[in-house]
């Protein structure tokens, strides 16, 4: 997808998309879903459900730079103190960005995302475009 249903970045989520989109994709047991259009990674660990939940990941970090998420100028009391977006683990102000509870991790970083799927396991890699490494990766098994 291109438009994010879940994203803290310059677009943020889009509740129309989470409404119309999120029973289809419960009730079709999706894994993961990918989206771009805010620039940076994040990921996010959705369950609504007795189902296993689904992931969301805003992947787009190609183009024309990353979202400046940090600037306070720009973004007020919504700026965030750093250019990695583990919003679970804070306190950070969750009225600022609807989804943000369900936050697992983000980075404002170029990445890319791998999937592998084995079976009736997927593992979702994320990995920093620029050396390499591995940003986060997620297991899931249905």
């Amino acid at each position: 997808m291109h438009v994010p249903m879940y994203s803290t970045g310059d677009y943020g989520s889009n509740i129309e998309l989470v409404n119309q989109l999120e029973p289809i994709f419960e009730e079709n047991n999706v894994n993961a879903v990918f989206y771009g259009h805010d620039h940076h990674f994040e990921s996010f660990y959705v369950n609504h459900t007795s189902a296993q939940g689904i992931y969301y990941f805003v992947i787009g970090t190609d183009g024309a730079g990353t979202d400046d998420l940090i600037d306070k100028n720009k973004r007020g009391d919504c700026a965030l103190s750093s250019t990695t977006l583990n919003i679970s683990n804070t306190e950070y102000n969750y009225n600022c960005f609807y989804g943000s509870e369900f936050q697992i991790y983000g980075e404002m970083n170029y990445a890319y995302i791998k999937v592998n799927v084995l079976g009736n396991q997927a593992t979702f890699s994320v990995i920093r475009s620029a050396d390499g490494s591995e940003i986060i990766k997620f297991t899931q098994t249905k």
